[in-house]
């Protein structure tokens, strides 16, 4: 089976929204092939407004931002560091035509097979509407993609994560990105696991 995981969650000027969904991409490069050729990281971090962004940062010489195959800037490139995706988040508006997230971010939705969606409230000043519309799109667009929430606590203590509407979209809960994505690979690759230890 091939998987496509969508990472929802904040996007704000906190280098933290960037490096979960970072580590998770890492994490899956360092998978076996088998494995790793089978899933697809849907990352909106990666997308055409941002790589115009960072095309900015090289002068405007689209040959030296450093691309993957699949289009998306790579990433162990240098310019995704902290300031950078700083400077993306607060000025993306001004630089990119940001009205078109909602219909991208819902056409992502429907591309991806699964999702990752981070609750963690990095930014506490903003508030993470846009991770609740994209709950409410699998909630009840497509109740049977599964969605995997990070959360680093008590998720009975806190508001957002223990209201009836949030739980009901969520299937599971994990503590942080690593959990998530070795929980996907437990469930859906066993398979290709077991291949690997046959001989």
């Amino acid at each position: 089976m091939n998987l496509k995981i969508y990472l929802a969650g904040q996007m704000s000027e906190n280098y933290e929204t960037f490096l979960w969904r970072k580590k998770i991409e890492r994490y899956i490069f360092h998978l076996p092939r088998k494995i790793n050729k089978k899933i697809e990281i849907i990352n909106p971090f990666r997308n055409k407004r941002s790589i115009d962004y960072f095309v900015k940062q090289y002068n405007n010489d689209e040959e030296r931002v450093p691309l993957d195959d699949s289009g998306y800037v790579m990433v162990v490139d240098p310019v995704w560091n902290e300031r950078n995706v700083s400077h993306f988040i607060k000025h993306g508006k001004k630089e990119s035509n940001i009205e078109i997230v909602p219909i991208q971010d819902a056409g992502y939705i429907k591309e991806s097979n699964m999702c990752i969606i981070n609750l963690n409230h990095y930014t506490p000043e903003r508030p993470i509407i846009g991770s609740f519309f994209e709950l409410s799109l699998y909630c009840f667009k497509y109740p049977d993609k599964p969605v995997i929430a990070i959360f680093d606590g008590d998720i009975s203590n806190d508001y957002i994560c223990s209201y009836p509407f949030v739980d009901h979209a969520v299937h599971t809960w994990v503590e942080n990105e690593i959990e998530a994505i070795e929980l996907i690979k437990d469930s859906y690759f066993i398979e290709v696991e077991d291949e690997d230890n046959a001989y």
